[in-house]
Formats: C-alpha cells, sequence, structure tokens
C-alpha cells in the first residue's frame, strides 16, 4: 500500500504523501504514528485471512480518524495472487455494520494498552516481549450469507493500476518489483550519487559529521531536496548508544548518520536492516538517487542501491512479507555479521574487504562508494579474488 502512494503520489495508506508525523523506532525498525492530523490505515490492526471460494484472498483493515474507526479497507489478492485491490466498504453494507464495532472495540482496548507499550519499540518484538504486532480482529465475511458482490466500493483507490509491480504485498513479485519508489532509467553507482551524495549540502553535512565523531554519541541527517536545495533534519542518539530514534513526514532523498568510537568502522548490520525497512515500506523517494551515507574516524562512505531485483529479494528475505524486522531476523543477521571477522582493530582497507564480502554474501544489491576527506574524489569499491580491492574513480 505504502509503495503504491510512493510512486503514484497518492496516500491510500495514510502514512505516504502525508501531513501524519510518522516515527522511527530503532529497535522494532517499524514507523507509528506520532501525530495523526488526518486519516490513516492502522496495518498492525487486521482481520484473519480471508480465503474465497473463487481463489481470492482478503483481509480487512480499520480507517482511523480522531482515535475513530470511520472506515474499513479491503485489501483484497485476486488472480492468483497477481493483482492487488484496495476498496473501502460500504458503509450501508451488512459486511459493514457487522464487523466496525469490533475493529473499534479491539481499538479502544489496545489504543491506551499495547499501541502505546508498542511505539516505545524498546517493549517489543523482541525475545520474551510481544510482537509489535496488534491482534487479530475475527470478523464475519459473509454477514446473511448472501455473498458480498455490491459491499465494496467501486472502482477500487488504486484505480487502472493493479499489477504485482505496484505493490510490495503481492504474492508474486516480479523483477524490480520492490518498494523503493521511483525507479528511473539505468544509471551506475558512480551516477546515483551525483543529484544528493555530491550535492554542497550532503558534503557539508557529511563534514559536520566528521567533526561529531568524536562525540560518543550517533548522528543522523535525514535528507529532503526541493530542486537543488537540500533541506536536512537532525537527530541524535543517547550518549553511549548505537541508534538514534528519528521521525520524518512522507518519503526522502537520503540518509546520514555518524558512527563512534566503539562502533563498526563500516556499516553496521542494524544499518542494512534499515535501509531495507526503508525501501520496502516506502520511504525512498527515488532509489536510484537515494544515498545512504556514514561517517566515522577515518572515513566515509554512501551505500547505494545498484541491483534492484537482488536489493528487493534481499529485502524480501529481511521484512518476511511484513512491513516490520522480527527479533529472530534481527539476531540473525547481527551473528553473520559479526562472524564475517569486522572489528576496530583490523585496517581500514581489511574491513572494507570484509564488508563487501558480506554485502555480497547476501546478495543484497548494493554498492560501496569511498571518499576523501574532502569528499570531492568519490570512488566505487568491489572486492577482488586476491583478497584485495579493486578501486574505480567516479569521475
Amino acid at each position: 500500500m505504502q509503495r503504491y502512494d510512493s510512486i503514484h503520489n497518492t496516500n491510500i495508506s495514510g502514512l505516504v504523501n502525508t501531513t501524519n508525523i510518522v516515527e522511527h523506532k530503532k529497535n522494532s525498525l517499524q514507523n507509528v504514528i506520532v501525530e495523526s492530523k488526518e486519516f490513516y490505515i492502522e496495518n498492525r490492526l487486521h482481520s484473519q485471512t480471508i480465503f474465497d471460494e473463487n481463489g481470492d484472498i482478503w483481509v480487512m483493515y480499520p480507517r482511523i480518524k480522531n482515535n475513530s474507526v470511520d472506515g474499513l479497507l479491503i485489501a483484497s489478492y485476486t488472480d492468483n495472487g497477481t493483482n492487488v485491490f484496495f476498496s473501502y466498504v460500504k458503509k450501508d453494507s451488512e459486511l459493514y455494520i457487522s464487523n466496525v464495532k469490533l475493529f473499534q472495540e479491539k481499538f479502544d482496548k489496545q489504543i491506551n494498552n499495547s499501541i502505546n507499550k508498542k511505539a516505545n519499540g524498546d517493549n517489543c518484538g523482541f525475545e520474551g516481549l510481544p510482537s509489535c504486532d496488534l491482534d487479530e480482529v475475527i470478523i464475519t465475511p459473509n454477514p446473511g450469507g448472501s455473498g458480498c458482490s455490491n459491499c465494496y466500493t467501486t472502482p477500487p483507490e488504486n484505480r487502472g493500476s493493479s499489477g504485482c509491480s505496484q505493490f510490495v504485498e503481492c504474492i508474486d513479485n516480479p523483477p524490480g518489483g520492490g518498494g523503493g519508489g521511483i525507479i528511473s532509467p539505468f544509471k551506475t553507482p558512480c551516477d546515483k550519487i551525483k543529484p544528493i551524495g555530491k550535492n554542497d549540502k550532503s558534503k557539508s553535512l557529511m563534514k559536520d559529521l566528521k567533526i561529531k565523531t568524536s562525540e560518543n554519541k550517533e548522528h543522523v541527517y535525514i535528507l529532503n531536496a526541493d530542486g537543488n536545495n537540500i533541506n536536512e533534519t537532525h537527530f541524535e542518539g543517547n550518549e553511549g548508544e548505537a541508534g538514534v530514534d528519528f521521525n520524518f513526514y512522507g518519503q526522502i532523498d537520503g540518509f546520514l548518520h555518524s558512527h563512534f568510537k566503539g562502533l563498526p568502522p563500516v556499516f553496521s548490520a542494524d544499518d542494512i536492516l534499515n535501509l531495507t525497512y526503508l525501501y520496502k515500506n516506502g520511504f525512498i523517494k527515488d532509489a536510484n538517487s537515494f544515498v545512504f551515507g556514514l561517517v566515522t574516524e577515518n572515513t566515509q562512505y554512501y551505500i547505494i542501491i545498484d541491483d534492484f531485483e537482488s536489493f528487493d529479494n534481499f529485502s524480501n528475505i529481511v521484512m518476511m512479507g511484513g512491513n516490520e524486522i522480527s527479533d529472530s531476523v534481527y539476531d540473525y543477521y547481527n551473528l553473520v555479521y559479526q562472524s564475517s571477522g569486522i572489528k576496530e582493530s583490523n585496517s581500514v582497507s581489511t574491513n572494507e574487504y570484509l564488508f563487501l564480502k558480506y554485502l555480497e554474501a547476501q546478495k543484497s544489491g548494493l554498492k560501496l562508494l569511498k571518499s576523501d576527506s574532502e569528499l570531492n574524489d568519490w570512488k566505487l569499491l568491489s572486492s577482488a579474488t586476491n583478497g584485495k580491492i579493486n578501486e574505480t574513480k567516479c569521475n
């Protein structure tokens, strides 16, 4: 749903192209509504999955406005899961009348208990703690037994475009069908960093992050482009702790952050997980120019999405078909990362080589670029068979 919104500049989800304030929590790796200025679809609260006799599959979600359920949205998979339609249930139908109160009661019960706690991100999604999802609402899918051919509004909300390439949620997700917003014609990794990564404002912010690496906390700049101008929003973490809580409106053009001494000297496993989260939830405006930047005490890097098919497949594995990352996946990728041999005592080139091999082993579709301290000369890094690194200068 969010991917469709990001591509078509719509707002079916209430989470993209919206005035709602969304906050990203580092532990649960999900976004939660901080302030709902308009409606949103609460996709953590949904019905059981309904399997119709004709092979269609559908799930019902509540539309929330001013803490009240003011609509019910059906996400239906049709044609063997190759098409998805979003349609509202007509408010005068038996399907709506029979089920709206169930959603309201569950929402009222959990808005003060589960949602507020789970929105914290520190109280869900980890070993021994509850899932960050909310409970299912067990609905009556066919009240009265007369079918529901006229229960839905027509045309669907995603009128005229329902193929799997438009959705993260499709059962059959073809090559290139990821959640990363606009995907333009082919560009090289060096081309992709030009619009945002080589902008003077981005260079200035990366240099500022270099100064901040002497502090004992992480810093983040969220980038939003307005023509040739880039606007930044700054967030900082807690003293002595890895990670930063941050919030933003809609889609973004870049994500820059720092690692202080004691954190991985290259991108961490958490960093890569965060990138897959942003991509699959439709928060990346243009995947062909988005930069994911890191500054450490001695180095400065960008990661870009190079192979969309590979990165989409990798992201699907990480996200497991949902919109958040489970604790087991989080633990697994951190364990694999730790076993890669990356550590602070290694030389810079050794850590770069090991990180490149880590990305290759995951078939991530990502590329790593490195710059000089003045952020003028960028090089594309790739691993060679002899244990060394190939460097290709960007013009």
